[in-house]
């Protein structure tokens, strides 16, 4: 009777730190959060400017902005294989996110200069991020980054 209980005593621990383990904050890598982080107001036409974040399973994230919200599109020529894509490495700690993303391996760099953008925010859930955009003029912003999964 003894050995039960302790064998039970066992198999119930093991479940909670497995029960645990699957709550574990996390981002999806087969998508991308993509948040509306601007407008520009040029006489009598408004464009929006929405950013782009993909994470990769390797510790990598890209990011980019542009000026239209079309995730299928946008993947197309967005991440790893792109061209302008900024990029960096992220860290999560229980529901905390982080990550510095530049221009350094890019001909964006050629074209612009050398740009970095801070990031640091709260994992929601796995498909919602607040992330507070620090640029590099020291402008801050909170934004919700919402996933959409590619086609």
């Amino acid at each position: 009777m003894k050995n039960k209980i302790i064998v039970l005593l066992i198999f119930h621990s093991l479940i909670s730190v497995s029960l645990f383990s699957q709550n574990k904050h996390k981002v999806l890598f087969d998508g991308m959060y993509i948040a509306k982080t601007g407008e520009i107001n040029t006489g009598e036409t408004k464009m929006e400017i929405y950013t782009y974040v993909r994470f990769y399973d390797d510790g990598t994230v890209y990011m980019q902005t542009v000026n239209e919200y079309n995730p299928t599109s946008v993947s197309k020529w967005f991440g790893k294989n792109g061209t302008f894509s900024k990029m960096g490495k992220f860290e999560i700690e229980n529901d905390k996110i982080s990550f510095m993303t530049s221009n350094d391996n890019t001909l964006d760099k050629k074209l612009l200069g050398k740009r970095s953008i801070d990031f640091n925010g709260k994992i929601i859930n796995d498909k919602k991020l607040i992330l507070n955009l620090i640029y590099v003029d020291s402008e801050i912003k909170d934004v919700l980054f919402e996933f959409a999964t590619l086609n």
